[in-house]
């Protein structure tokens, strides 16, 4: 073979090709010449539409390889990540066996030279093992020393440096990323809402799971813990104030919690540190003993926290880190932590005999209780002031219980309010006309228990089924998702034309009527344009 890249073979007689997928024949045992194969090139036509058997070959090789490292990847970063670490070789000095740097150079004689090493930096034996020979060669003849002395010198270093080989695991760069985000948001489980929080700059990393979340006693956390048992792998949480941020975070470690979370006197975020940072000192965030995650969580998840855990309930949650630089909105990163629910939107009630009643939940709160609890409705439908007794009871029923009232009259938070004191778990409220449910808030900072909103079909459905009952009771079943499928209702355009508003109807019930309440909805809007259009 030669430059041209022609094959020939003696007296052959075959054709051979070139690199460049053209045919030619060979002719005797002289390699051709440029001017002879630029001849022949131009006397045998490249033949089109023929496929090269090299490049068809190396494509076949090329693709087999790309899917066999798809597979690798996705076994490898797929199934085992975050656990996969890479593992990389790594030379390390031992130093177990080596004396004092002073010590040395007295037992070698040269103790004077001591004062002219640290002046040139090398003040132990890890750096003078590191010295290159050019520079104690350069550095000994400035000193005066002889070259046998600085042989000498160099034959020892070559004696006591005994290098180590490890191999030290490095971090899933996903993973890495993850642990360096200070964002993130406390998502509880069956909760109505999430609460943000700033990582802070000194602690371990978060952990990468759901843990039960309890209450410091005493809630500053300035002393040694009363409940040590029960804050041991949980997020712990504490108050602001009464003493420093590294105090309490040492007198909750006594506990080995999971996290700690700093419950803050305003919605005014920032990163706490361990200490004040000042050019004379070194940082005080690190080598502060502190291995658990460490945030501080706004304020308005206080009142939430607080008034489940008193109520005894178990709550639990976990702390995701999300990104929000080039996003519309934060999000987390890792694949594993997109399946968190980050709040429960909906659901449906249930209960004997009672159909499936579909709900938005408030988006304020604590957890939604999953347990049955008792459905009373107050003498005073709206709850727009202290709550009367229920029909044939007392006041003293609704604690615990869920409260129905009819939507109007009065705010949101003022219905809630009023169903708080009376020692309510949460209220559901009744929509007072045709429009899509929609999720409700309050701007009051004194309403702890979560609400929920039906349809005025489905709460007057309610009504009459606990005029059956002996003891209603309804089972909240969270189902997140359906809020976007009812504000998607809500934006519907419908046709003016019958036979285009049936059709209109029917695609609608295909694509949102995963409920009852929803396919009734449309049936209605459907039968409200259809009078209005023959009107």
């Amino acid at each position: 073979r030669h430059r041209h890249h022609v094959w020939r073979q003696p007296q052959s007689g075959r054709w051979l090709w070139h690199r460049c997928c053209r045919w030619f024949p060979t002719r005797g045992v002289v390699p051709a010449r440029g001017w002879e194969r630029r001849r022949r090139e131009r006397a045998t036509p490249q033949k089109r539409g023929w496929d090269c058997p090299i490049r068809k070959a190396r494509r076949a090789r090329s693709e087999s390889m790309r899917v066999a490292g798809a597979l690798w990847a996705a076994m490898l970063f797929g199934a085992c990540r975050p656990l996969l670490v890479h593992a990389a070789t790594k030379e390390v000095l031992v130093t177990d066996h080596l004396p004092e740097f002073e010590d040395f150079l007295k037992d070698e004689g040269l103790e004077d030279l001591y004062p002219k090493f640290l002046d040139q930096g090398v003040h132990n034996m890890q750096y003078f093992l590191r010295l290159k020979k050019n520079d104690l060669s350069i550095w000994g003849m400035d000193w005066g020393l002889k070259l046998d002395q600085i042989r000498y010198l160099m034959k020892r270093i070559e004696e006591l440096t005994v290098i180590k080989i490890i191999e030290e695991e490095e971090e899933d760069p996903l993973l890495k990323l993850r642990n360096s985000l200070h964002n993130g948001k406390l998502s509880l489980r069956h909760g109505v809402a999430n609460y943000q929080f700033y990582k802070a700059f000194f602690g371990g990393h978060l952990p990468m799971k759901e843990l039960p979340v309890k209450l410091v006693e005493p809630l500053n956390g300035c002393s040694t813990p009363e409940n040590l048992a029960e804050l041991k792998d949980a997020i712990a949480v504490v108050s602001r104030g009464d003493c420093s941020f590294i105090d309490k975070a040492n007198n909750v470690s006594l506990a080995g919690p999971g996290a700690l979370l700093y419950l803050n006197s305003d919605n005014q975020l920032f990163r706490v540190s361990a200490g004040h940072i000042t050019n004379s000192k070194e940082d005080p965030n690190e080598n502060t003993g502190i291995e658990f995650g460490v945030g501080l969580v706004t304020h308005e998840a206080t009142g939430v926290l607080k008034a489940a855990l008193d109520a005894q309930e178990e709550v639990f949650g976990q702390l995701v880190p999300v990104q929000c630089k080039g996003a519309a909105e934060c999000a987390p990163i890792l694949p594993e932590e997109k399946e968190v629910v980050p709040y429960v939107d909906s659901g449906y009630l249930a209960g004997d005999g009672l159909d499936e009643i579909e709900f938005l939940t408030s988006t304020f709160g604590m957890p939604l209780p999953t347990q049955a609890l008792p459905l009373l409705q107050p003498s005073n439908p709206q709850g727009c002031e202290a709550l009367s007794a229920p029909e044939g009871g007392d006041v003293s029923d609704f604690a615990g219980a869920w409260v129905l009232v009819a939507r109007g009259g009065c705010p949101f938070g003022d219905k809630a309010k009023h169903a708080q004191d009376a020692g309510a778990r949460g209220i559901v409220i009744m929509d007072n006309g045709d429009a899509p449910l929609a999720r409700f808030a309050t701007n009051r900072e004194d309403v702890f228990i979560p609400g929920l909103m039906v349809t005025k079909a489905a709460g007057e459905g309610l009504i009459d089924w606990l005029g059956t009952v002996a003891e209603a009771k309804v089972e909240v079943v969270p189902s997140p998702g359906a809020a976007q499928a009812w504000l998607d209702l809500a934006a519907l355009e419908w046709p003016e034309e019958k036979a285009q508003i049936n059709l209109f109807k029917k695609r609608q019930l295909k694509e949102h009527g995963d409920s009852p309440d929803r396919q009734a909805w449309i049936k209605a809007k459907a039968k409200e344009v259809l009078a209005a259009a023959a009107a």
